[in-house]
């Protein structure tokens, strides 16, 4: 009977160990999110979003006018990223180590102009505009 009692005990503590912080414990820090805002006219096509980590296909999305698509990067791999939106394309690295270190958050803003970068989602720097055969 006494084995039968300290099993859910014992199962009980394995949980509360793996979910609790300790002090001394380095934090925890979250993964940086990324976020691609589709900025484009509403009844626009489409794009079609695909992002690489070390050749492996982890994102593709056809992303809708007015939506934001998002993930969670992890921080030492850079997520290359490429678009198809009717007859133009670009590419270029939604989520670089080197350039994001740090941040919590990292957005892209695409419209018809181009695309354009954020940490704050206040301040816009436009970094690629849209090519075409």
């Amino acid at each position: 009977m006494a084995t039968t009692l300290h099993c859910p005990i014992l199962l009980a503590l394995v949980f509360y160990l793996s979910t609790t912080s300790f002090a001394g414990d380095s934090a925890v820090v979250a993964r940086p999110v990324v976020h691609i805002i589709s900025a484009m006219n509403k009844n626009t096509a489409p794009i079609n979003l695909r992002c690489k980590v070390n050749g492996a296909v982890k994102i593709l999305h056809a992303l809708n006018a007015g939506e934001d698509y998002q993930w969670s990067a992890a921080e030492n791999d850079v997520y290359y990223c490429d678009v198809i939106w009717d007859r133009w394309f670009a590419a270029w690295h939604g989520f670089e180590p080197k350039r994001d270190q740090g941040q919590e958050t990292i957005f892209w803003k695409v419209n018809k102009d181009g695309f354009f970068f954020s940490w704050d989602r206040s301040r816009w720097e436009k970094k690629f505009s849209w090519e075409t055969d």
